[in-house]
């Protein structure tokens, strides 16, 4: 049997956290991502300051089987994640695929 993957795939910056120059996710490489959540001001979108204060940790780092990045196109998503449990569907295999979402 194979093993459960955890994949994440990080959204671009909405127009208020590109206005405040609001940065949370830091580094970004193809397993893991870096949080350094500053201090925020009134000025940073309450998206931001909701995510920094989940956060609360500076230079936290989370490891992922995969990571997609803000240019990450639909196609790799779905050719990375999904395809190879397709595929197993097809010769008669159970899979799941379990996607959720966090919005502001």
């Amino acid at each position: 049997a194979d093993n459960a993957i955890v994949c994440l795939r990080l959204r671009p910056p909405n127009k208020n956290e590109k206005a405040a120059n609001s940065p949370v996710v830091t580094q970004c490489d193809e397993k893991s991502i870096k949080f350094d959540a500053e201090p925020l001001d009134a000025t940073v979108s309450a998206a931001s300051r909701y995510l920094a204060m989940l956060f609360t940790l500076r230079h936290c780092s989370y490891m992922f089987d995969r990571v997609f990045d803000y240019n990450s196109a639909q196609e790799d998503v779905f050719n990375a994640t999904a395809l190879p449990l397709v595929e197993k569907v097809m010769v008669g295999f159970n899979t799941t695929i379990f996607a959720c979402t966090h919005t502001l």
